[in-house]
């Protein structure tokens, strides 16, 4: 669900891509946290550009239940949730059967939960918010929505924390920009209970990580591997194994293929570029071993990633 019927998001079609899904960005204001909460009714669907669209940004849908006949149809259910991952095709399905349903869309971008440092890191470095606790449930290259089930003891305290949000946006009063983050705070508490991702992740060499993950964004493109990355920062590929697999799950080589998939589906939704010139600028200049890693981590050719749904009318 696209976030274009309220008035600080707004849809934008990328250059190179008037054939194909549209392509939604987040656009916040000066001084608001950003972050969005918004209830899916006649007036958001109204603004929907087709049935599928990509986000490039985090997202949450929940449903509240609206009635036996529009489960019926739509296949939802009281306390229904989704992860919208950036990047991911969604695919709404009816409108009119989320509007029944009582949906909400809450959307963000991880700088939401700045601690004070994302400001001295790159602004384009797109990994750094994958290693954050409570967004690592959204960093998962799966093609579907995480779906998950809020309990019903929990619904209200869901319900409570969107509207308030929603209200916090529009009153504006003195430390809304705290409240809003709180408020999303407490959710994404829960998402990550419910989906069983704990986040727990080791605290120790937390400054060689941010080194390690800056070394992928400078160098992703071109040649580069784990000896590479160790080299640059003056530490043993071993020590580095170790400290990069135990504070996030993954090896460094992983965090490099990640970083270049990241790329390679951008250009592939924003370009028309050719599939070897994608892999070329994703750091993989041979074209059939780009194809080979593309889909063993997406399970589809990059190919089919860039046809997977009709081009809007």
């Amino acid at each position: 669900m696209p976030p274009s019927a309220a008035s600080r998001l707004g849809p934008a079609r990328l250059s190179g891509r008037s054939t194909r899904v549209p392509v939604f960005t987040f656009r916040s204001q000066p001084g608001a946290p950003p972050v969005w909460a918004m209830r899916i009714d006649e007036t958001a669907v109204a603004n929907v550009d087709g049935l599928s669209h990509v986000h490039q940004f985090p997202g949450i849908v929940y449903f509240e239940g609206g009635g036996d006949s529009a489960a019926d149809r739509s296949g939802l259910s009281a306390g229904d949730g989704f992860l919208i991952r950036p990047g991911e095709l969604v695919e709404i399905g009816d409108p009119a059967d989320l509007v029944a349903a009582r949906g909400w869309g809450l959307y963000f971008t991880p700088e939401a939960l700045d601690n004070g440092t994302t400001a001295r890191r790159p602004a384009d470095r797109r990994l750094a918010w994958r290693v954050h606790p409570l967004l690592r449930a959204f960093a998962s290259d799966e093609r579907e929505p995480l779906r998950f089930q809020v309990p019903r003891g929990e619904r209200p305290a869901w319900t409570g924390a969107l509207t308030a949000i929603e209200r916090e946006l529009h009153e504006r009063r003195f430390g809304y920009q705290h409240a809003v983050v709180a408020h999303l705070v407490v959710l994404l508490v829960s998402v990550t209970r419910l989906v069983g991702t704990d986040g727990t992740t080791a605290r120790s060499d937390g400054d060689l990580l941010d080194r390690v993950l800056d070394a992928v964004e400078t160098g992703f493109t071109g040649p580069l591997s784990l000896s590479d990355v160790a080299a640059g920062l003056h530490v043993s590929p071993g020590h580095l194994t170790t400290a990069v697999r135990e504070r996030t799950g993954r090896t460094v080589q992983e965090w490099i293929t990640e970083r270049r998939m990241i790329e390679a589906r951008r250009l592939l939704l924003e370009t028309d570029l050719p599939i070897a010139e994608v892999g070329r600028r994703s750091g993989y200049p041979d074209p059939g071993y780009f194809a080979r890693v593309f889909r063993q981590a997406h399970r589809v050719t990059p190919r089919a990633w860039r046809t997977a749904s009709p081009s809007p009318d």
